[in-house]
């Protein structure tokens, strides 16, 4: 299931991608945060801290897919354009989408089965 979070975000982020490939501006950090933020969110689950989570929680991923999609797209098409700072600007979007996954974890309640 993980995996297909993955690809579907990697697919979501596809133009984001192929435009900051094409100008060199798609850096390690943006590989990263299309793992880590799920990876993250996962452990938090498994190690049993804060709220209990279902099964049902497992719809808080597909928001996640959701938001590191539009923070790819928002960074290679309106900030990296604005600013020249292209790996400054990855390294805040993977900040970001691990603070999302991290704030999804601990705000959503366990949902009903």
């Amino acid at each position: 299931m993980l995996l297909v979070l993955i690809v579907l975000t990697s697919l979501a982020s596809a133009p984001a991608w192929w435009d900051a490939r094409r100008r060199g501006a798609w850096v390690a950090w943006d590989y990263a945060s299309l793992v880590v933020p799920f990876g993250l969110w996962l452990v938090l689950v498994i190690a049993g801290v804060g709220p209990d989570k279902t099964l049902s929680n497992v719809v808080e991923l597909f928001f996640l897919v959701a938001a590191v999609s539009i923070l790819h797209s928002v960074r290679v098409f309106i900030v990296d354009r604005q600013f020249e700072y292209r790996r400054k600007n990855s390294i805040i979007v993977f900040v970001v989408a691990s603070l999302v996954a991290i704030g999804l974890w601990a705000l959503v309640p366990t949902l009903p089965e």
